[in-house]
């Protein structure tokens, strides 16, 4: 059910929705998450010379983000 679902949305839809909370408005945590990691990724898939401490931070950054985007959704308590 999920690919049939993934499968008939756009790009655009599927961004928009990775980088939406469960409320639908636009997260910041995971939009700068988010472009942290591609920056991180060019850098290391062009080989850019990037000072240690900076791909260490931006790392840090990606994956501290990644841990509290990953809490707030799962400690959402349902009002059901």
């Amino acid at each position: 059910m999920l690919n049939s679902k993934i499968n008939n949305m756009s790009f655009k839809d599927i961004l928009k929705d990775m980088l939406t909370d469960e409320r639908g408005s636009t997260s910041h945590k995971r939009t700068i998450v988010t472009l942290s990691a591609i920056c991180l990724l060019t850098a290391f898939i062009f080989n850019f010379n990037v000072n240690t401490h900076m791909a260490d931070l931006v790392a840090g950054i990606v994956f501290v983000g990644m841990g509290f985007t990953t809490w707030d959704k799962f400690s959402t308590k349902n009002k059901e």
